[in-house]
C-alpha cells in the first residue's frame, strides 16, 4: 500500500514533510488538492526545509527511493497520482470532480505514457481515486569520459475539473552512487561494478596521488589517548571525499587534489579515556547531508558542501555508550547502532531510528531486557522477588557495531549483534535479526552462539550455570573467570554488519562472526541456509577472526581476518567463500588485518600490513601491494580510477587517509 507524501502549507510557507502525506504539485493551494502525486517512501528532499521542496533526489540503488534497489545505472521511481483529495494540510482547497487529466509530453518515455493510460482508465472521478503501480525510470547520464552523472526528469500533469484546471509538477533526479556509505550499497556488498576505473589490468599501476596526516592536528592533549586513526572507510560523493577520525574531527577533501575543503569538530571534550573520537564512516545522502555518529553516542548531520551542522542529538550516555556503527539512511530515517566503548562496562545494545530532518527519536529497539536474574539470565525481572534465591540485575550486551543492511524498499533492516567480554551472552546477543524499519519490531531473530550464564560447573566447564542447582549432583557453580581458560566471557558474535546476497532466486543474509564462522540465513524466515567454520573456535574471541566487513562479487564472498589475539595463530588471513554453499574457495596468508573488503572488476582489495594488497578474486593471487604509513582498519573504496583508504587502527596513535590513482 502506498505511503503518500505531500507539501505542507505552514504559516504561509511550503515545506517538505519528512514522513507522511502526498506530494502536492506546488500550484495554487486552493486547487492543489484536486490532484496530488502519491509515491511510497518519497519526500521532496531538495532544497531542504525550510525552503520550498521541489525535487526528489535519489541515489542509484538507494533503498526506499530507487524501488528496484539495485545500482544499475537507472533510478526507478514509483509515482502515482490521486484525484479528488481531501487534504487537511490544504485547508483552502475543496475536492472537485475531475473530468480529465493530461500528462504533458507523455511521449517522452514509456513511464509517462503508461501514467497517461492509467489516468485515462479512471475516467471521470468524483470520489477519492488513485492510479496504482506506475513507475518512472530515470537513467544516469554517461559522459564522454565514461563517468556517470546525475540526470533529472520532470513530470507535469494538467488536471481538468468542473471548477477549472490546475497544473502539478514533480522533479525526479537520479544521482550516481560514487561510494555514499561504508558498505557502498543497501546490501553492504562493498562491491562496485560501475565507474570504478580500476580492474585487474590497471591495479598494479596505482600510485600515491595525495595523503593527509590526521595526527598532525590532534584534538585531545593527553598523550596516552591522543588517537588520530581513521578506522572508518572514506565515503565519496560528487568530487568530495569524507573521513572521520579518532581525533574527533570530520574532514571533507577534494577527491582529485586532496585539498581540504572543510573540517568539523564533532567532540568538544574527551568524555572518556578509552576510545575517544569517531571510528565509523560518514554516510552521505543524495540531498546533500553528511551523517556521522561519534564516540560520545551522538549523531551529527552536516551540510556536505560547507560542513555546517544542521543538527546533533544524543542517543546515549557519553561516558558509557559508543556509536561504532556507520549510520544507515532510508525513507527519511537515520538508523544507528549503539554499543559500549570497550566492554568495560557493557551497555544495553540497541538500534535507534531518528528523523533525518531534525533528529527526533522515532523508536529504539533494545536487544536485551532491562533486567535479568543473576541466577538465570533467561529470566527477565523487575525485582529480586522474581529471582528466587538470586538477584535482579541490569541486563547488558548485544551491542550493534556494524552498519545495518536494508531491503529494496527500506521497509526491513538486517542487524548483527556482538557479545560482551565482561557480561554473559544473553538476550539477542551474538544474533542476526530482521527488524521492521517503521516500528523497530523484531520480525525474526537467529542466535548463532549458545547463551551464557555468570558461571560454569566446576566439574564440567561446558555446563553454564547461575547456581549450584544447574550442575550435576556433587558439583558446584563457579564464576567463569575462576581458574579456567576462559577470559571472563567468550565475547563471540558479529563486529561488521550483515550482507544481503541473492543466490538462486533466494535472498540470504550473510554474517561472519569473530569466532571464525560464516553463516547464511534465509531473508524471509531467518532459518539457516549454510554455515562454514573456517577456523577453530577460540576460548575467547577478542577482536576475533572476522572483524572487517565482507565483500561480495561474482558468486564469492571475500574477507580479511583480524586474528591478532588468537592462539595458535591461524594458517591464513585472506579467504574467499562460495556464496551458494559457503564452501571455502581459496585462502592466503598475507598478514592479519582489521580491514574490510573493497571489490571491483577482477580485484579484491584489503588491508595487509603495512598497506593494501590487491588479489585476484578467482584465485587469491597477489596482483599488487600498496604501502601505507600504518596498518589498515578502514576498508578501501574505489571511485573513478582512484582508491581511497584510511589508515591507523585503534592500536595506533597515528592516522590519516591516502588516495591512489592510476599512474
Amino acid at each position: 500500500m502506498s505511503v503518500p507524501f505531500r507539501i505542507l502549507v505552514l504559516v504561509g510557507l511550503l515545506v517538505a514533510e519528512p514522513a507522511a502525506g502526498r506530494i502536492a504539485g506546488g500550484g495554487d493551494p486552493a486547487r492543489d488538492c484536486w490532484m496530488e502525486f502519491e509515491a511510497p517512501h518519497r519526500t521532496l528532499n531538495f532544497p531542504r526545509a525550510p525552503r520550498l521542496g521541489r525535487e526528489v533526489r535519489c541515489f542509484d540503488g538507494e533503498a526506499g527511493c530507487d524501488v528496484d534497489g539495485e545500482v544499475d545505472g537507472t533510478c526507478t521511481f514509483d509515482v502515482d497520482v490521486c484525484f479528488y483529495n481531501t487534504d487537511p494540510d490544504l485547508p483552502s482547497c475543496s475536492p472537485a470532480e475531475v473530468t480529465g487529466a493530461v500528462v504533458k509530453k507523455a511521449s517522452r518515455f514509456p513511464g509517462l505514457a503508461a501514467l497517461q493510460s492509467a489516468i485515462d482508465a479512471l475516467g471521470p472521478v468524483a470520489t477519492p481515486t488513485c492510479t496504482s503501480g506506475q513507475t518512472l525510470a530515470v537513467p544516469l547520464r554517461v559522459a564522454a569520459s565514461g563517468k556517470y552523472r546525475w540526470n533529472r526528469e520532470r513530470v507535469a500533469v494538467r488536471t481538468l475539473t468542473v471548477e477549472g484546471k490546475a497544473i502539478d509538477r514533480l522533479r525526479l533526479s537520479c544521482m550516481p552512487n560514487d561510494w555514499a556509505s561504508e558498505g557502498f550499497d543497501r546490501r553492504n556488498s562493498r562491491s562496485k561494478s560501475m565507474g570504478t576505473g580500476v580492474d585487474a589490468s590497471s591495479v598494479s599501476l596505482l600510485a600515491k596521488a595525495w595523503e593527509f596526516d590526521v595526527g598532525a592536528q590532534p584534538l585531545f592533549p593527553t598523550p596516552a589517548y591522543d588517537k588520530a586513526n581513521v578506522s572508518g572507510s572514506p565515503t565519496v560523493m560528487d568530487g568530495r571525499v569524507f573521513v572521520a577520525s579518532a581525533n574527533g574531527f570530520v574532514y571533507a577533501f577534494d577527491a582529485k587534489s586532496g585539498n581540504l575543503d572543510w573540517e568539523y569538530k564533532a567532540l568538544e571534550t574527551q568524555y572518556h579515556a578509552q576510545v575517544p573520537g569517531i571510528y565509523s564512516s560518514v554516510t552521505l545522502t543524495a540531498d546533500g547531508r553528511a551523517v556521522v555518529g561519534d564516540g560520545a553516542a551522538r549523531v551529527h548531520v552536516l551540510d556536505q558542501r560547507s560542513g555546517k551542522r544542521l543538527w546533533r542529538v544524543s542517543v546515549g550516555n557519553p561516558v558509557l555508550d559508543h556509536i561504532w556503527a556507520s549510520p544507515a539512511v532510508s525513507n527519511g530515517r537515520v538508523y544507528v547502532g549503539v554499543a559500549s566503548h570497550f566492554d568495560t562496562p557493557c551497555v544495553r545494545g540497541r538500534l535507534v531510528a531518528l528523523d533525518l530532518e531534525d533528529g527526533t527519536e522515532l523508536w529504539t529497539r533494545y536487544m536485551v531486557p532491562e533486567n535479568v536474574c543473576d541466577n538465570d539470565l533467561d529470566v527477565a525481572c523487575t525485582s529480586d522477588a522474581d529471582c528466587g534465591l538470586g538477584s535482579c540485575v541490569e541486563a547488558r550486551g548485544a551491542g550493534i557495531t556494524g552498519t545495518v543492511a536494508l531491503d529494496a524498499l527500506g521497509e526491513s533492516l538486517y542487524v548483527n549483534t556482538v557479545g560482551c567480554g565482561s557480561f554473559p551472552s544473553m538476550g539477542h546477543s551474538e544474533s542476526v535479526l530482521k527488524v521492521d524499519a517503521a516500528t523497530g519490531d523484531i520480525v525474526w531473530a537467529a542466535r548463532m552462539a549458545a547463551r551464557e550464564q555468570f558461571g560454569h560447573c566446576a566439574g564440567d566447564d561446558a555446563i553454564e550455570c547461575g547456581s549450584d542447582a544447574a550442575c550435576p549432583p556433587d558439583d558446584v557453580c563457579v564464576p567463569h573467570s575462576a581458574g579456567t581458560g576462559v577470559l571472563a566471557f567468550r565475547d563471540f558474535g558479529f563486529v561488521p554488519g550483515p550482507m544481503l546476497v541473492d543466490v538462486g532466486g533466494q535472498t540470504v543474509v550473510v554474517a561472519a562472526a569473530k569466532e571464525g564462522v560464516a553463516y547464511a540465513l534465509d531473508e524471509a524466515t531467518g532459518s539457516l541456509v549454510w554455515s562454514n567454520r573456517i577456523l577453530p573456535e577460540p576460548p575467547h574471541a577478542g577482536q576475533g577472526h572476522f572483524s572487517g566487513g565482507l565483500g561480495h562479487r561474482d558468486g564469492k564472498l571475500f574477507a580479511a581476518l583480524g586474528s591478532f589475539f588468537i592462539e595458535p595463530k591461524p594458517a591464513f588471513q585472506q579467504v574467499a567463500l562460495n556464496v551458494d554453499d559457503g564452501s571455502t574457495a581459496w585462502t592466503e596468508s598475507l598478514g592479519a588485518t582489521y580491514s574490510g573488503a573493497g571489490v571491483v572488476d577482477g580485484v579484491f582489495l584489503s588491508g595487509s600490513p603495512p598497506g593494501l594488497v590487491a588479489q585476484d578474486p578467482a584465485t587469491g593471487a597477489v596482483l599488487a601491494e600498496l604501502e601505507l604509513p600504518a596498518a589498515v582498519q578502514s576498508a578501501p573504496v574505489i571511485v573513478d580510477g582512484m582508491v581511497y583508504v584510511g589508515w591507523g587502527s585503534w592500536l595506533d596513535d597515528t592516522g590519516g587517509i591516502t588516495a591512489f590513482e592510476i599512474d
